[in-house]
């Protein structure tokens, strides 16, 4: 039993390591494959909403949760149902006017460009997460698959983030390209985008996307989808500067952290010449060995841990030999002695 017992262990320790930087996850999975509208969705998060922005024409764009626009995976052409059965959220045609593209309603992403004469699609539409729970995270970074088309900013999906009080637009994704696509499809690629500090342990935060488009006929049929939507905690990145990096014998050097992290920060710096501090800030450290020294920093939160590590940064020159009478090179303004003549390094002359 107990080599049993082993491999499920190596099997399973992985998953649970990843699983701990994703702290919500959404994938719009209904098994619906037509006209399933967003704001009616339930998703094992709860249920989502959705906010009417401005004005709004009489057939509008709607928002969908359904396989008529199927997540491909990353790098390939959108499909519908018939090509990968994978639900994702995207704003789509409605059927319920005088539209001869999409007469049922939802046909993907893609959407009524106008004109107003019959349809009025002007849309003003903002589909919004459930509230979600992120107290104990914080350095959170939103992250999601996605295609887009549109007409610049006329016909445009935007990503908007609520902290409980007020919504921040927060990111505009660019326009996915259509490279070989078939007309009418996007190729599927990843957003990233960080949360405000005001996320970090905050109960009632929300995310949204929202799509607006004008009626003027103009733009790319390709809309906006959305899928595989994840909070995950940002890992700490190491960093740091140093000031000089060159000195003499028994000279200091001012270290400064430009590190990112979030709560909890432990540091370990290592100088090199046997010198460490756990200090986040360590300042001035003098080195009294000439040489040329490694110097690194490991970065410890509730996030994880990073090191930055600096090969050979500092070079420490050494000083004059009092006890040698042809010492010829002098270190700042160090006295050296020459021939038994005591001189200034930065005197005239002899």
């Amino acid at each position: 039993m107990r080599p049993i017992f082993t491999l499920l262990t190596i099997l399973v320790i992985p998953f649970l390591f990843d699983a701990q930087s994703i702290v919500w996850q959404e994938n719009f999975t209904n098994g619906c494959p037509l006209t399933c509208l967003g704001n009616a969705y339930t998703g094992s998060n709860g249920a989502w909403t959705e906010t009417i922005m401005g004005a709004q024409g009489v057939n509008p764009n709607k928002w969908y949760v359904s396989c008529a626009e199927s997540n491909t995976g990353i790098g390939n052409c959108s499909g519908d149902c018939s090509s990968t059965v994978n639900e994702t959220l995207h704003i789509g045609m409605d059927g319920g006017g005088a539209n001869p593209s999409c007469t049922t309603g939802d046909c993907g992403a893609n959407y009524a460009l106008g004109p107003c004469a019959p349809i009025c699609s002007i849309t003003n539409a903002r589909i919004e997460s459930p509230t979600i729970n992120l107290t104990a995270y914080s350095n959170i970074s939103l992250t999601f698959s996605y295609i887009e088309g549109g007409n610049g900013t006329s016909d445009n999906a935007t990503v908007w983030y609520f902290d409980g009080v007020t919504w921040t637009l927060i990111g505009d994704p660019s326009t996915t390209s259509n490279g070989t696509c078939t007309a009418g499809n996007g190729t599927w690629s990843t957003y990233t985008v960080s949360l405000p500090s005001s996320a970090n342990n905050n109960p009632n935060v929300k995310i949204g996307f929202y799509w607006l488009n004008d009626d003027d006929n103009a733009g790319s049929t390709v809309s906006f989808a959305v899928d595989e939507v994840k909070l995950t905690l940002v890992p700490p990145v190491a960093a740091f500067s140093a000031s000089p990096t060159t000195i003499c014998q028994n000279s200091c050097v001012t270290f400064t952290n430009t590190s990112t992290f979030s709560s909890n920060a432990t540091f370990a710096w290592d100088f090199g010449d046997g010198q460490t501090s756990s200090l986040q800030n360590p300042g001035t450290i003098c080195f009294s060995t000439a040489g040329t020294f490694t110097v690194s920093l490991t970065v410890t939160d509730d996030n994880g841990t990073n090191t930055a590590t600096n090969t050979n940064y500092i070079t420490v020159t050494a000083g004059p030999d009092a006890g040698s009478d042809n010492t010829t090179t002098a270190c700042n303004n160090n006295t050296v002695n020459l021939a038994g003549l005591l001189i200034g390094a930065d005197a005239g002359g002899v």
